[in-house]
């Protein structure tokens, strides 16, 4: 099977069945539950992407997401088995830094998504290059700060942040022309993420994307049992 092309769209509650099944295909047993997916859908501090083979049957076949804030947490990247190995995993993380370019916090502390530039239809499609194939997309993942935000481990060949997913409207769409007033925007300053000390080619996909190591944590991960290493991407509008 050879793969080309993918198409990406903001994934929101209509694909929560979806999503808890490649969970499972993803994670296995490491997968989130039916009721975390839920929740976490209707947070409104996520922003979450989809890849699709085509935009005829849209199949998913990965998702990544954000967790967001002035320091955001890189929390998900999953891709089916059977698509691995062509470079969606290392496309997906493309089109979340280049989706950051239209996402802000308003003063009043909610984030915005600048209308016309987030796929809330497929867009696409994105040439996969040969020369960008991720050969494995090993896991990293967000500092846990409540049960569902626990990290999980994926297995070598995938790659997992700890992920979470915005709702069908997951932050409030606006632009100036609606009040006539520009918002006070603050933008995110940098992406965080963990990763395990051993997983070399998740590092290796990750300093390609201009994050770099800046400290690690003891016995981080749990099954097994190991440390983590933590890598910031600064400047996260800056381009590739």
């Amino acid at each position: 099977m050879r793969l080309r092309e993918v198409f990406f769209r903001q994934l929101g509650t209509a694909d929560t069945f979806d999503i808890i099944a490649k969970e499972q295909m993803i994670f296995g047993a490491e997968a989130w539950s039916e009721a975390l997916v839920l929740a976490e859908l209707n947070r409104h501090d996520r922003y979450y992407l989809g890849a699709f083979t085509d935009p005829i049957c849209q199949e998913l076949i990965g998702y990544a997401g954000l967790r967001l804030g002035t320091d955001t947490d890189l929390m998900t990247v999953g891709v089916v088995e059977q698509y691995r190995g062509f470079g969606v995993g290392k496309a997906l993380l493309r089109a979340l830094l280049h989706d950051l370019d239209f996402i802000w916090l308003e003063a009043g502390g909610h984030w915005f998504i600048e209308p016309g530039h987030i796929p809330a239809e497929l867009s696409g499609p994105v040439h996969l290059s040969q020369r960008e194939v991720d050969d494995s997309l090993p896991e990293a993942a967000a500092t846990p700060t409540t049960p569902a935000e626990q990290n999980r481990e994926d297995s070598q060949t995938s790659t997992d942040f700890t992920g979470h997913i915005a709702d069908s409207s997951p932050v409030v769409v606006t632009s100036s022309c609606d009040s006539g007033i520009e918002p006070s925007r603050r933008r995110v300053q940098r992406i965080i993420l963990e990763v395990r000390q051993s997983n070399h080619s998740a590092q290796n996909l990750y300093r390609q994307l201009g994050f770099k190591e800046v400290s690690r944590i003891k016995r981080y991960y749990r099954q097994p049992l190991e440390d983590a290493v933590v890598m910031i991407r600064q400047n996260p509008h800056q381009g590739l």
